[in-house]
């Protein structure tokens, strides 16, 4: 039986982050028949493309957290608070792959609440 690798896309930045990532990680491997990958040590370009790129290309499932990166302001207006850049852009690769490869990958998102979110299925609107 091949294990399915789920994808586990979380921040960094602080210490509670990081071990919210690695707690995830142990729940998932203590599920037989899955594994997961967590980018907690990846520090270089090289480390990007042959773990992480290798673990969105391979994965069969995310689990996402959008923590609060900090507030936006556009034109001397709120926007609202943003999330972590490198989060979104796990999530675009796996839209990618679902739109070009016909790859259904789920997804599961955890928001802080300040994090402005729009979900978009008409992107002229995005």
């Amino acid at each position: 039986m091949t294990e399915k690798l789920i994808f586990i896309s979380c921040g960094q930045q602080t210490s509670d982050e990081k071990q919210l990532g690695t707690s995830v990680q142990r729940l998932i491997g203590s599920f037989p028949g899955y594994k997961s990958y967590f980018a907690e040590y990846v520090q270089n370009l090289d480390a990007l493309s042959l773990n992480v790129f290798d673990g969105l290309r391979k994965c069969s499932g995310l689990i996402s957290f959008l923590h609060d990166r900090g507030r936006v302001i556009h034109d001397s207006k709120e926007w609202g608070y943003r999330s972590s850049a490198w989060v979104n852009q796990e999530i675009a690769i796996l839209a990618y792959r679902k739109q070009f490869e016909g790859v259904d990958i789920p997804i599961l998102v955890f928001k802080d609440e300040k994090v402005r979110f729009r979900r978009c299925h008409d992107f002229s609107h995005c």
